[in-house]
């Protein structure tokens, strides 16, 4: 006989973070295998969102002797094929060469592609087959430093690296990167390994968000993944395996939401959900209906029919615009929970 009081989270502490370079059984409640349409700004719950848009990146420019120049560290800055050209402090109207008024990058004949400020004082120079970072470029004498080539921190275009507090972000057929005024990289990318075609990235600088192409999101201070389509809402949990990987049977579906503000009373919604045992084939979609009343928070449940497996995965495919999620549960029958499982 199924138990009837033994209820265990699927799914909370949201948004989802996306991560498909994991087993499904491993992950955590907040990690989800395949999602889309999420909101990555409403903080606690599951919301369907359209990809958040970002702002292109101010870069103030001067017109000089029919070039277009930079100003970074007040100074002209400019790109050609085998170096980047600096003027002497202060000048705007006419350039001044400071020194040798040039920085050889000799390493080979790609074309430099952008170069972004990094850090408080920095600049990072992007081409197609790596990159140099510039540490001191505000040095009003000019006495500048670089790096050697950063043959890994390569982009294919100007619009994939854009700079977000002080960090250069960058994204090529390797993956997403991070890059520190040190020249020290990490990959933000390795939970999703895989998943990102290199795009334009620009930033959200108020949520701190990056905005690559039209499918992916990356939150900068969360460190978690959205990913997008168009319009499409999806939303799968783990697969919620016992610690034992005993087989348990869940026999109750239950959501916790919260009505969004303003809904009107007596308003009709319905979930729509799937479940899934094991391997096993995806069983019909279940529609969850109710009506809104006064009551805010809210927490409905339906009996499902008990498949007896290892692990057991629910997919939301539709999630109403007047509900806000903030858990999913099953009830299960022989279930033996982690220690750390609530």
């Amino acid at each position: 006989m199924l138990s009837k009081d033994r209820w265990f989270v699927l799914a909370g502490g949201f948004p989802p973070t996306l991560n498909t370079n994991a087993p499904q059984t491993e992950l955590k409640p907040n990690e989800t295998p395949s999602c889309t349409g999420i909101s990555p700004t409403a903080e606690g719950y599951i919301a369907g969102s359209a990809i958040p848009s970002g702002t292109t990146r101010v870069a103030k420019t001067y017109s000089v002797g029919g070039g277009t120049y930079n100003w970074y560290y007040e100074r002209l800055w400019k790109i050609n094929t085998t170096t980047l050209e600096y003027g002497a402090p202060d000048y705007t109207a006419t350039y001044y060469r400071q020194g040798p008024g040039e920085i050889a990058l000799p390493d080979d004949s790609n074309s430099n592609l952008v170069f972004l400020p990094i850090g408080e004082t920095g600049l990072i120079v992007f081409r197609a087959s790596g990159a140099y970072i510039i540490p001191n470029a505000n040095d009003r004498e000019g006495k500048f430093q670089w790096t050697e080539l950063i043959q890994e921190a390569k982009i294919a275009d100007a619009t994939h690296a854009v700079e977000l507090d002080g960090i250069v972000y960058f994204c090529n057929t390797n993956g997403v990167f991070k890059v520190a005024v040190t020249g020290q990289m990490d990959e933000i990318s390795f939970p999703i390994r895989g998943s990102v075609t290199p795009a334009a990235i620009v930033a959200d600088y108020k949520n701190k968000l990056l905005i690559i192409g039209t499918t992916h999101v990356y939150d900068v201070n969360m460190k978690r993944w959205f990913a997008y389509s168009g319009s499409d809402f999806v939303f799968q949990t783990r697969r919620m395996r016992s610690a034992n990987s005993e087989p348990f049977a869940v026999d109750m579906v239950g959501f916790e939401f919260v009505w969004v503000s303003g809904t009107a009373v007596d308003t009709l919604v319905q979930i729509q959900y799937q479940t899934q045992v094991e391997d096993r084939n995806i069983n019909d979609t279940n529609e969850l209906n109710f009506l809104y009343d006064r009551g805010r928070e809210v927490f409905a449940h339906q009996a499902i029919k008990p498949d007896m497996g290892r692990d057991f995965m629910v997919k939301v495919t539709t999630l109403p615009s007047e509900l806000k999620l903030k858990r999913i549960l099953i009830r299960a029958d022989s279930y033996s929970a982690e220690s750390k499982e609530t």
